[in-house]
C-alpha cells in the first residue's frame, strides 16, 4: 500500500521539490501540498496521512505547530522537518514535538523518498538515514548534496499550479475528480 505524503513548505521552489520527488517515487502517493499551517491542519484533519514533510517558517503559523497538529490527530504519523542544513535549533525542537527526522531543502530529487519512506509508521526500513538530536545534519552527509531537480512531463499540473501561486488541494489520482489546487 502506497504511503500517503504531506508536503507543508511556504516557498514554491521547495514545496515543488517535494512534490515532484513523491509523485516519482514508487509507494508513495501524494494527497496534498500546501503552503500554509491552516490548510496542512485541514488536510490532516480530513486525510490522516501517514507521513507529513513541513518546513518551520509559514506565513500563518509554525512547521512546529504542524508537527504537534498531526502527532495529536494520529500518534503514529511519520513526521520530517524541511530544514537548511545551519537550521539546528529548529531541528531540535521539531523534534521536541515530535519529528521523526529531517530533510535538507536543497536535497537531491532521488534522495527525497528514502526518508519518508523510513519514517512511515508501518517502515520495516531501517532508521539510520533519519535524524536523531544528537545525529543533526552535517556538511558531506549524503543528505547534503545539491543538484538540479529534473522535470517530468506528468507533473506539470502540480507545478504549474504552485508556480502560479494557487493554494494546493489534496491530488487525487483516483478518478474523482478532486482539483490538486484552489482557483
Amino acid at each position: 500500500m502506497a504511503v500517503s505524503t504531506l508536503i507543508v513548505d511556504h516557498e514554491a521552489p521547495f514545496l515543488r521539490r517535494f512534490a515532484d520527488a513523491v509523485l516519482d517515487a514508487e509507494q508513495l502517493r501524494l494527497c496534498g501540498a500546501v503552503r500554509t499551517f491552516g490548510a496542512a491542519a485541514a488536510l490532516i484533519d480530513a486525510l490522516r496521512p501517514d507521513v507529513v514533510v513541513s518546513e518551520v517558517d509559514l506565513p500563518d503559523g509554525s512547521g512546529i505547530d504542524v508537527i504537534r497538529h498531526a502527532v495529536a490527530r494520529r500518534a503514529d504519523c511519520g513526521v520530517l522537518v524541511a530544514t537548511h542544513l545551519d537550521d539546528d535549533r529548529h531541528v531540535r525542537e521539531s523534534f521536541a514535538a515530535g519529528a521523526r527526522g529531517y530533510l535538507l531543502k536543497d536535497s537531491l530529487h532521488g534522495t527525497i523518498a528514502a526518508p519518508i519512506h523510513r519514517a512511515h509508521p508501518g517502515s520495516l526500513a531501517p532508521h539510520g538515514g533519519l535524524a536523531r538530536q544528537a545525529d543533526l545534519p552535517q556538511a558531506g552527509s549524503a543528505f547534503a548534496g545539491r543538484g538540479r531537480v529534473p522535470g517530468a512531463a506528468g507533473r506539470l499540473g502540480v507545478s504549474r499550479g504552485i508556480a502560479h501561486g494557487r493554494e494546493p488541494l489534496p491530488h487525487a489520482r483516483d478518478g474523482s475528480g478532486a482539483r490538486p489546487f484552489l482557483e
